[in-house]
């Protein structure tokens, strides 16, 4: 998308022409950018106009990208600036998704969660009398056994099983650190390899003559690529790894190597990570697995990604 200078109407992209042009009319800052957001995005830019969509109708930010064509990171900034609070992951899943998953179940089911269709219930406790006697698989002691031996994190067990099993992975980790060489524990900590993902966004930062630097540290966390001169910061996300909103659900629990984790707790812990970098001036963008492997144009992909995410006004660090 084109943007313009508010005051002088000129193209601009990732500079700061807007915070030094010879017409504006403010060196507030916040007042530029407001300014400029509003030259360019003129439909989402009242308050009125978000509070219907985001706050009374409940939109999501890609419903808001979709319908206003406004990146996300622009949008956040309206939001802060009229003061309107932002909603958190669990708000959304609470507000926007879990009712979306309630409606769908009710047009096909007619029941607002899959669990209670009865088929399908019947269908479940029959395959656990048969295979373990009992009609519901947290009923069976060997199987709860298992889950604490193997430390799987469930939320059916009790608080006395949980403690055992806490212990018992930490008892795992303590005897797996402990095995190994120097080597190996300095591999750990200094690992510089990529994913095959991260090789192709590589690949296309390269031919885009984009310089950058990979595994940046920052803040006791590293971020894929940081790219030079500049403080935006990319991560490439697998869908598996990183739950992918597209495809998870916050109230799933994913099988991971050593155990269950909850899609909450790793939104949670991806949510901080961007926090702590956006604290101190830096911008998160996020490209994903799925994203790569249905785009035809990953060079596009990118360059629409940079495009979304770029403060006219940052002159990089």
């Amino acid at each position: 998308m084109i943007r313009k200078c508010p005051f002088c109407d000129v193209v601009v992209f990732n500079n700061p022409h807007i915070y030094h042009c010879k017409l504006k009319t403010t060196n507030d800052k916040r007042e530029i950018k407001f300014m400029f957001i509003q030259k360019n995005f003129p439909h989402i830019s009242k308050r009125e106009v978000i509070t219907l969509n985001y706050v009374e109708n409940l939109k999501s930010l890609v419903d808001i990208k979709n319908d206003f064509n406004i990146d996300f990171k622009s949008f956040i900034f309206l939001l802060e600036y009229y003061s309107i609070p932002k909603r958190s992951i669990s708000e959304s899943s609470k507000l926007i998704s879990s009712i979306k998953y309630k409606k769908t179940c009710m047009e096909k089911y007619g029941v607002d969660n899959v669990s209670k269709v009865l088929d399908i219930k019947n269908k479940k406790s029959d395959t656990f009398m048969k295979n373990y006697g009992v009609d519901n698989i947290f009923k069976n002691n060997e199987f709860k056994k298992w889950i604490i031996d193997n430390n799987f994190a469930w939320n059916n067990l009790t608080d006395d099983e949980n403690e055992i099993r806490k212990c018992k992975q930490k008892e795992s980790i303590k005897k797996y650190w402990n095995n190994l060489n120097d080597e190996q524990k300095n591999k750990i900590f200094n690992y510089n390899g990529k994913s095959n993902l991260e090789t192709k966004i590589s690949e296309v930062l390269n031919n885009l003559s984009i310089s950058y630097t990979t595994q940046f540290p920052l803040k006791g966390k590293l971020f894929d690529f940081r790219l030079v001169n500049t403080n935006i910061l990319i991560e490439v996300n697998g869908d598996y790894w990183h739950c992918n909103p597209e495809i998870y659900n916050i109230d799933e629990s994913i099988k991971f190597p050593g155990g269950y984790k909850k899609v909450s707790d790793i939104w949670d812990k991806d949510r901080d990570k961007r926090i702590k970098a956006e604290e101190i001036g830096y911008f998160v963008i996020y490209i994903w697995e799925s994203e790569i492997k249905k785009t035809k144009d990953l060079t596009s992909l990118v360059l629409n990604k940079l495009s979304s995410f770029v403060d006219p006004g940052d002159q990089g660090r």
